[in-house]
C-alpha cells in the first residue's frame, strides 16, 4: 500500500506527526522540517498521552462508584448506573473533541512553550535544559536567564520510547546556539 514516513510515524507511540517532512529530527514522531533558518522541530502530545490522565481519573471514579455500595450496603440503582455511564461517555467524547495543547517548537534561534511573546525564548536566554520527574513521569524543564523555569508540555516520558532522544535534540539546539556564540543563523 501507499505508506509514507508520516503514516508510519502516526502509528508510533509517543508523538504525532502533522504531515511535515521526515528530517533528521523526525524519529519518534516529532515534526521536523528544514527551511532557510535551519531545522525546525515540533513536539506534540499523542492522543494517548493527552487522554491517559483523564482515562485514569474515570477508572478511579468507576472503582469508587462500584466500591461505595459494597462499603455502605446501599443498593446500586439503574438510574445511578445510567448517570455514571453518561458522565463517562461525555468525558470520552471530550477527549476526542477537545483541542490538545499547542506544540512545542524548537528552531536554531528559539524555543516556544506557550502562546505570545512570554511563551518564546531565544536560545541565548536559556540557561539550561534538564529533565525532572514528577508523579513518575519525566518532563523537560527549560531554565531561563531571567530566573523563570518552564516545564514543556511535550515531550514527556509517558508512553514515549523516544523521550531521551527528543530531550537530547533540545539540548543540542541549546549547545549549538552556545557554540555559535548565540548568533542568528539567518
Amino acid at each position: 500500500g501507499a505508506t509514507s514516513a508520516g503514516y508510519k510515524e502516526e502509528a508510533m507511540v509517543g508523538m504525532e506527526r502533522q504531515g511535515m517532512s521526515d528530517g533528521p529530527a523526525g524519529r519518534g514522531g516529532a515534526d521536523s522540517s528544514d527551511d532557510a533558518n535551519g531545522r525546525t522541530v515540533r513536539y506534540r502530545l499523542s492522543t494517548a498521552q493527552f487522554a491517559l490522565p483523564l482515562t485514569s481519573a474515570l477508572l478511579l471514579g468507576e472503582l469508587l462508584f462500584q466500591g461505595i455500595p459494597l462499603v455502605t450496603g446501599e443498593p446500586v440503582t439503574v438510574a445511578g448506573i445510567r448517570n455514571h455511564l453518561g458522565v463517562i461517555g461525555l468525558a470520552a467524547l471530550g477527549v476526542l473533541v477537545l483541542p490538545r495543547p499547542e506544540a512545542v517548537t524548537a528552531t536554531p534561534r528559539f524555543v516556544t512553550f506557550a502562546k505570545g511573546d512570554r511563551g518564546r525564548a531565544d536560545w541565548t536566554d536559556v540557561r539550561d535544559i534538564t529533565v525532572r520527574r514528577s508523579a513518575g513521569i519525566d518532563r523537560v524543564r527549560v531554565s531561563l536567564r531571567d530566573g523563570r523555569s518552564v516545564f514543556l508540555r511535550a515531550p514527556i516520558s509517558l508512553l514515549d520510547r523516544q523521550f531521551d532522544q527528543k530531550t537530547e535534540e533540545l539540548q543540542d539546539f541549546l549547545q549549538t546556539s552556545r557554540l555559535n556564540g548565540g548568533a542568528d543563523t539567518d
